[in-house]
């Protein structure tokens, strides 16, 4: 991660955003439903053996610090 501010996660997170992947933990279940439909892919409970069969896409994705939460929004999806 040569060049680039040091990320405020540790973990899967930082492996997983380190190649343009989002993960999160505690998601209300309709946010992860109405993501799904949105970007689609699938939810999994381990980044063991991935494949392009469950994962999503979107255009632009961002998160965001408001208040106390964390947002996070996506444009350019299906």
């Amino acid at each position: 991660m040569k060049d680039q501010p040091r990320p405020r996660y540790t973990g899967a997170c930082v492996g997983l955003c380190c190649r343009d992947m989002f993960c999160a933990g505690r998601v209300v279940e309709d946010d992860l439903k109405r993501t799904m439909q949105a970007c689609g892919g699938s939810i999994v409970t381990t980044v063991s053996g991935l494949s392009d069969d469950v994962l999503g896409t979107c255009e632009l994705f961002e998160e965001k610090q408001l208040g106390g939460e964390r947002s996070v929004s996506h444009a350019g999806t299906l």
